[in-house]
């Protein structure tokens, strides 16, 4: 079986590791600057594309296949000019791409291959739907810093259950399996991660997915509870019951064994642990005392306009503003405000990785990328 990441990166690898490392203490040092003295040197670092809201998948615990209605999107020519804006700012940065499915973007391939020509990083999440063919090798050759594939199960009446596409897996298998050659015959190291969405439907299989994962070889695992703001939804897909609970339990500590085992999961123990916290409402104990979204994130929407998170919307639009302008409003308004907010150790936001992620986790994630670990799993 294939190791999940080989000892030793390329050259380019190590020198984008280095890149990320500089990135991380750079920002880890402007931020620790702003909670010690109140002055705000911050740059934006965590930085998320959506150029599409739209998905092909018809998901039970997602709303981006069935809503009423879109926000325009932006075409390649904009999106490259917001790309390069933010070069211009920030220097070397990294992109991850988001969505929506954002592969079924017709502006998402050529810029990804534009960020690579920039020497922008970038990474993406998909639901898996069109990894295939020639388009894998694009993705392949533009060097991605990761890529992330949703599934949930790899039961398929289970998976194919939760993303609402009959054979779904199946397919998706194909495409994993195809990237897998692409980039063992590249030669490159490049992560690729398995997103399962934790729910009720999953819950007391997840040890499955990772064995799954280690058959298919040269996979990462990373888990995330659904996380719903309505009733309905909340009834449908948390795990609620005292005895379901308690199963849950039991399946996270076996994850727990198994990852401390070597197995490939990249989620931490704390963030494992949360799972269950957040499904029972109670404080989330892994994440910051104060969120720093105000101090790192841009979520970039299909029109260009950007969100902080859920709570700072619509704070500017990079298809009409330069972001060191759109910068400069948010250490002025969103920083402190966010810095107060309760929601970080909630069930709203408390195993989100965009309120609280640490440093360790990002070294991690740079060795991994250098090609730096542990044979079976990730680096402690």
């Amino acid at each position: 079986m294939e190791t999940c990441i080989a000892r030793g990166g390329t050259a380019m690898e190590l020198m984008t590791a280095l890149g990320l490392a500089r990135d991380v203490a750079s920002r880890e040092l402007r931020e620790a600057l702003y909670f010690r003295t109140g002055l705000n040197l911050t740059r934006p670092s965590d930085i998320k594309i959506s150029l599409t809201d739209r998905c092909n998948y018809r998901c039970g615990y997602c709303n981006h296949w069935n809503r009423p209605s879109y926000r325009n999107e932006l075409d390649f020519d904009q999106w490259r000019g917001i790309v390069d804006g933010l070069r211009a700012y920030l220097g070397r940065y990294t992109i991850q791409f988001v969505g929506g499915e954002p592969m079924i973007s017709p502006a998402f391939l050529p810029l990804v291959e534009h960020c690579h020509e920039q020497g922008i990083r970038w990474g993406v999440i998909t639901n898996g739907s069109m990894l295939r063919g020639s388009r894998i090798d694009r993705l392949v050759a533009a060097r991605p810093l990761n890529i992330d594939i949703s599934i949930d199960s790899s039961r398929p009446e289970i998976h194919d259950a939760a993303r609402g596409v009959a054979g779904s897996l199946s397919r998706i298998t194909s495409g994993v399996r195809q990237l897998l050659a692409a980039r063992a015959a590249s030669g490159r190291r490049f992560p690729i991660r398995i997103k399962p969405t934790v729910h009720v439907l999953n819950f007391d299989h997840l040890r499955e997915i990772v064995g799954w994962a280690q058959d298919m070889g040269g996979l990462l695992v990373d888990f995330s509870p659904v996380g719903l703001t309505d009733k309905e939804g909340q009834a449908r897909f948390y795990v609620t019951s005292d005895e379901a609970l308690a199963r849950l339990d039991e399946e996270i500590e076996a994850l727990i064994a198994l990852k401390q085992g070597g197995s490939p999961i990249e989620v931490s123990v704390e963030k494992l642990r949360a799972i269950g916290e957040h499904f029972r409402g109670t404080r989330i104990t892994q994440a910051r005392s104060s969120c720093v979204v105000g101090l790192r994130a841009l979520y970039v929407r299909p029109d260009g306009s950007v969100d902080h998170c859920w709570r700072f919307r619509d704070r500017g639009n990079l298809a009409e503003e330069k972001p060191a302008q759109l910068w400069a409003r948010t250490r002025a308004t969103v920083a402190a405000e966010a810095v107060r907010c309760a929601h970080i150790t909630t069930n709203r936001c408390g195993v989100a990785c965009t309120s609280h992620r640490k440093l360790a986790q990002d070294v991690r994630r740079g060795l991994l990328y250098a090609g730096i670990g542990r044979k079976r799993g990730v680096p402690e």
